[in-house]
Formats: C-alpha cells, structure tokens, sequence
C-alpha cells in the first residue's frame, strides 16, 4: 500500500512539476519584447525608436499574440521637433520559433498617431486603448490574422529575433544609393538626404524597402516615400518609389507596391 502511495504522489509531484515549467515557459514567450519589437519594426513606417513601449494584451490558444505597440516614428510629427507625438499600433504576431518571430504580412496592424501620457499603468493603458480602438476594428485585425484558428504557416513571413537597433540596416544598401532614391523626388535635399531614411523590410530574396520624408528650408515635412532596392543596391527610379499620403492607413498601397515590383519572388538571374 505504501509503494502505490509512493508512486501516485511522484506522479502528481512529476505533474506539478512540469506544469510550472510549461507555465514558465508560457509567460516568458507572451513577454517575448525583443519579437514583438521585431515585427512593429517591420511593419510600421518610419520606425525610429530603439526603445519602444510594447504590451501583450492578448493571447489565443495557439499562440498567437496581440500587442500594443508605442514607440517614436517619423510619422507622428507634422515637423522635426514633434515632442511627445508617438505612433500606437495594434499588432498581431503569428509565434515565434527557432530564433525568428513569423506574422502575416500587410495586414497584421492599426496605427494611430498619439500623444503620450507619462506614468499610465498597464490596466490604465489597455483600458484607454480598448475604449479608443472600436471593436469592431479590433475584430476585424484579428479575423485577418486568423485569431482562433490554426496557424497558416504559408501565409506567414519570418525575421530573425535580434536586437540590431534600426540605424544598422544602413548597411543593406550602399549609402549612395540611399542619397540617389532620396534626390530623385527632392534634388535638394539636405546633409546627403540619409537622415531621413528608415529601414522597413526585405524579403527573401534580399529586396530592401526603406522610407523616407522630405522637408523644406524650415524643417517641415513636404512628402512621404517608400522605395524598394534590389540586391545589388539599384531601384527603379518609376515603380521602385512611391509617396504615401496616409501615414497610418497604407495597407493596401504598400501590398500594391510590393505585388507591382515583385516582392517575395524569384528575381530573374539569381
């Protein structure tokens, strides 16, 4: 009697054990920041902020997260000196595995400019968004993202979970070309037109989107760009750029951008 005891109590005990692992293993994941982070970066434009809010707020059953992004783009501002204007994003990650995070592409945020209150609280914040965010529109991100059901993974892209800050992406094109997409639309663009580009995205193919903002004398923003460059760091100087008029809702522009030059296909000769 006492064996059958023994064995029932290691079998609740190896239970309980491994429960409170999984639940570890759980909650580290939901706080995955340096993912999450990785996804806004590749989504939102203009992204510029090597150190960004970001809250889960929600989770599905398989895994997938949505998360409140809040963080400096140059987007937020009508000019250089925007102060406390930041970009609010809703943002759906797919999971992460193996080192890289996996989310559906064009679709899987809101955004919204905002103006940020200092010292809120996590409940205050997830309160303030769910009552700024209709429902409605909630519901549909997720509908897009297949919330509840069983992950896609054909419809998913990956990017590798690192920590490279967004100004080390320079070096995925030449600096001269940068200059040269930049001085197509304003010849006269100053201090060499590179502080105004910011990395985007690439696929796998090694395409390289970027955006970029130009200014007049006065330091205030004139017009917005996307650019695509192909592996060799060259861009066509018609389709390969551009303007963006809505600087929170170009889903559908930046989907047609990409599908126009090709984005995740074969690039012909390689």
């Amino acid at each position: 009697m006492k064996k059958i005891v023994s064995k029932v109590l290691a079998i609740v005990f190896a239970i309980i054990i491994s429960f409170s692992f999984g639940s570890c293993n759980k909650k580290a994941d939901v706080n995955d920041i340096d993912s999450l982070n990785k996804v806004a970066m590749n989504t939102l434009l203009g992204y510029a902020d090597d150190y960004p809010s970001i809250l889960v707020l929600e989770e599905d059953q398989y895994g997938r997260r949505l998360f409140l992004f809040e963080g400096v783009t140059k987007t937020a501002g009508d000019n250089w000196d925007y102060g406390a204007l930041v970009t609010r994003a809703l943002i759906v990650s797919q999971k992460t595995e193996g080192g890289y995070v996996y989310y559906y592409p064009d679709y899987c945020f809101i955004a919204w400019r905002y103006e940020r209150v200092v010292a809120q609280n996590e409940d205050e914040m997830r309160s303030e968004v769910y009552e700024t965010v209709p429902g409605a529109e909630i519901e549909r991100l997720k509908g897009l993202n297949d919330w509840g059901r069983p992950i896609d993974d054909s419809r998913c892209v990956k990017a590798e979970v690192t920590r490279r800050r967004r100004s080390d992406y320079e070096e995925l094109v030449p600096r001269a070309y940068l200059v040269r997409a930049l001085h197509t639309k304003d010849p006269y663009a100053r201090y060499g037109g590179i502080q105004w580009l910011y990395y985007l995205t690439s696929d796998e193919y090694d395409r390289h989107i970027y955006f970029f903002r130009t200014m007049d004398q006065d330091n205030n923003y004139t017009a917005s760009y996307v650019v695509m460059f192909m592996p060799d760091g060259t861009f066509d100087s018609d389709a390969g750029i551009m303007e963006v008029t809505d600087l929170y809702n170009y889903q559908d522009e930046l989907k047609g951008f990409k599908d126009r030059n090709g984005w995740g296909t074969p690039i012909e000769g390689r």
